[in-house]
């Protein structure tokens, strides 16, 4: 169960993600585009005078005051955007040319779901728990976390051949088996007595074993990672970023590309036999 962690090792910087673009980036832009543009009003009769210079416009020792307090607020104002937006978590890409696998990976409020409860409702997105198998992943799932524990795919199957407490029968949501591993000291150690048969991961990436019963002292827990690995067509791209960048239609939003569902072509350009990005002599002749 989560408890203080002794003997941490800080995990390795990941490589900056990509991140997915925002409302609130736009949003943010925008009204600071505003701001900016108010400034240009004349003093005499503009409501933002308070943003010019009181050299330029002859302003009052009143007048400078009252300037000066609306700036202070603008910058309070401003801050404040500027960490919520810091704060809002979006999905990001482990980009190959990075070393990384491509897939994308997002942190999601856990809502007081259980494990089994956030293994389905990453599924209806499209995705997974985050399985971590390799350290470099695990220093991508630190990124993500941004300094949160987090709920991951791994469990334990009381069903494998293997299974004994409080280490056999562990592996991953996504049936692959667990060959790298990530244990904090001493874990795991099935604490509680409350079967402790679910995986969560501290802020520096170690794992610890957890209950998927509401009683468990571990379920402070507030947020999972959702991990984004299908490629329904084999073209080595990740169907999560075709979606986001247009490239694969997904009308029902479920983040699985229609023509996986519909059983036809994913091939944006099915004559570009030469994959050059357009249908040419060379197709035409193929």
């Amino acid at each position: 169960m989560l408890r203080a962690v002794r003997g941490q090792v800080p995990a390795a910087q990941a490589t900056t993600p990509r991140a997915r673009p925002t409302h609130a980036t736009s949003v943010l832009a925008l009204a600071l585009t505003i701001a900016g543009a108010l400034s240009i009003f004349p003093h005499s009769d503009a409501p933002h005078a308070w943003l010019l210079s009181p050299a330029t416009f002859g302003l009052t020792q009143h007048e400078e005051e009252f300037r000066m307090r609306n700036l202070q607020n603008l910058a309070v104002v401003s801050s404040l955007a500027i960490s919520s937006l810091a704060a809002a978590q979006n999905a990001v890409e482990w980009r190959v040319a990075d070393g990384g696998n491509g897939h994308w990976y997002e942190r999601i409020a856990r809502n007081d779901q259980s494990w089994t409860a956030l293994r389905a409702l990453c599924e209806a997105r499209g995705g997974h728990l985050v399985s971590i198998t390799s350290a470099a992943e695990s220093s991508m799932a630190v990124a993500v976390m941004a300094g949160q524990s987090c709920i991951i795919g791994g469990f334990q199957d009381r069903k494998a051949p293997n299974y004994v407490e409080p280490a056999g029968g562990w592996r991953w949501c996504t049936n692959e088996p667990i060959e790298w591993s990530n244990w904090n000291q001493a874990e795991p150690n099935d604490a509680t007595g409350l079967g402790e048969d679910i995986m969560a991961a501290y802020p520096s990436g170690l794992w610890v074993d957890l209950s998927n019963l509401p009683g468990d002292v571990g379920w402070p827990v507030s947020f999972a990672i959702i991990e984004w690995s299908a490629d329904c067509n084999a073209d080595g791209l990740i169907d999560y970023g075709q979606i986001l960048d247009g490239s694969l239609p997904d009308a029902n939003h479920n983040n699985i590309p229609d023509c996986c569902e519909g059983g036809v072509l994913c091939d944006p350009c099915p004559g570009d036999v030469d994959n050059s990005g357009a249908v040419n002599g060379v197709d035409l002749a193929a």
